[in-house]
């Protein structure tokens, strides 16, 4: 068995994404098993908190290298995955791995969480060009989570043999009934952080103006953006017994909402390829969605209702044409596309990489 430690930091108010990562892949070790990996998971989180940032960041960088070196003298891996996303937490990483290959010499993948370049960079531009030279040194596979960010990183000098794209997953365990779901009422779904970026605001503002349409609109997401709470009460209460919030959801319950729900709307201004996209194919939902990150990779005409960013008239122009007979082929198509991303195929194609950068391991389990 191929042993991998799992290197993520996250706490227990770690919300979107990455938890439903940590969960899938943690409690995923029947799937992992038959692909002949054994996981390990290794999450350490900051421990020292001044009002001076920089200083905790320092000291964050220096108190994890320093339990991961520890961990590694009395724990044996053949292979180390890395977690990363943007700004600090990337140049952590980074240095992170170049230690770890450095005094252990152990195989190592990194996996960016983020769905463009300059999201990555913002405020460290200056570590772009010592950070590309470290990972094709000291990683042996860099992993992206759509072909238009491989591109941007490769254009940029990362050593294209040792990157590759693994789009994310569902885990989600859909209904028979999709076509069966003929309520009169159009059940609308949000599911994501409520912030400004993810376009909730635009969603409820032109659903607003829908006073014709008999919807019901269930937001699933937490508040981390205090600038848009006035708005939020305030559409709110316009739209009143239309919508619900239902919070942070999960396991049945999100299972339920999704498989209940005849369109997802997810006009974000910016993304990797979120989970949700991948949920809402596997519960055969409709979907709504600006063409950012890796979506319009997966997604076509046949499968999304594209809108603009910030674009109050293009989802008001969805719901005003809505073609029911449309929605329905639409949920239908999404439904077998959700095949393709479920957990166990992301698990197969992900091993595959494991095996790959261990000597002989890939010759065992697939030639």
């Amino acid at each position: 068995m191929t042993k991998i430690l799992q290197i993520f930091t996250y706490n227990k108010n770690t919300i979107g994404g990455i938890s439903v990562m940590v969960d899938s892949y943690m409690n995923g070790t029947k799937e992992f098993s038959a692909n002949g990996i054994e996981l390990g998971l290794l999450n350490i989180e900051p421990s020292f908190n001044t009002k001076f940032s920089p200083i905790n960041n320092v000291v964050y960088i220096f108190s994890q290298q320093n339990a991961v070196k520890k961990h590694l003298k009395t724990h044996n891996y053949d292979a180390i995955h890395i977690h990363t996303s943007r700004e600090f937490l990337f140049l952590k990483d980074v240095l992170l791995a170049r230690l770890i290959k450095k005094k252990f010499n152990i195989p190592i993948v990194m996996t960016i969480h983020v769905g463009a370049m300059e999201t990555v960079y913002n405020r460290i531009t200056w570590f772009k060009k010592v950070s590309i030279s470290i990972i094709n040194k000291y990683v042996d596979k860099i992993i992206f989570l759509s072909k238009i960010m491989r591109s941007e990183f490769t254009d940029k000098g990362i050593n294209e043999s040792k990157s590759t794209v693994l789009y994310n997953f569902h885990n989600l365990t859909p209904s028979n009934a999709i076509l069966e779901r003929k309520k009169e009422q159009l059940q609308v779904l949000f599911v994501g952080m409520l912030n400004r970026d993810k376009g909730i605001i635009e969603l409820m503002k032109a659903l607003s103006k829908l006073t014709s349409l008999d919807f019901h609109l269930n937001v699933c997401g937490k508040l981390v953006d205090n600038s848009i709470k006035e708005e939020l009460d305030y559409y709110r209460n316009i739209l009143g017994e239309k919508i619900s919030f239902l919070g942070c959801v999960g396991g049945k319950e999100k299972t339920d909402i999704f498989n209940q729900s005849d369109i997802l709307v997810l006009p974000s201004y910016h993304e990797g390829l979120p989970i949700v996209i991948m949920e809402s194919l596997a519960a055969g939902c409709a979907i709504v969605s600006t063409k950012v990150g890796a979506i319009p990779e997966i997604l076509t005409d046949d499968n999304c209702y594209w809108v603009r960013k910030a674009s109050i008239e293009d989802i008001v122009d969805v719901f005003k044409t809505l073609n029911f007979k449309k929605m329905e082929t639409m949920k239908l198509s999404n439904k077998n596309l959700g095949d393709s991303f479920s957990f166990n195929e992301h698990v197969k194609k992900l091993s595959y990489i494991y095996h790959s950068i261990i000597k002989d391991e890939v010759k065992k389990y697939y030639i």
